[in-house]
């Protein structure tokens, strides 16, 4: 894999990705169900969870702002 370097010859950043990690414990029953569903929809558990931390962002986003305007 070919990843662009700038003129020092350092990495440049092409990810839409944060440089933090955040990770997360499950529980067991939690966790089986977790990796059942990724493979289900044929997506890695990292991938599953993006989506749902994303989606369940934008809904909170969403229900805040019209609280607001009602």
């Amino acid at each position: 894999m070919n990843r662009p370097r700038n003129e020092s010859g350092k990495f440049v950043e092409s990810s839409p990705f944060g440089k933090k990690v955040i990770s997360v414990r499950l529980l067991k029953e939690d966790q089986d169900k977790f990796l059942l569903v990724s493979e289900e929809l044929g997506v890695s558990p990292t991938e599953l969870a993006r989506q749902v931390i994303s989606e369940w962002l934008k809904n909170k986003t969403l229900a805040q702002t019209n609280e607001k305007v009602s």
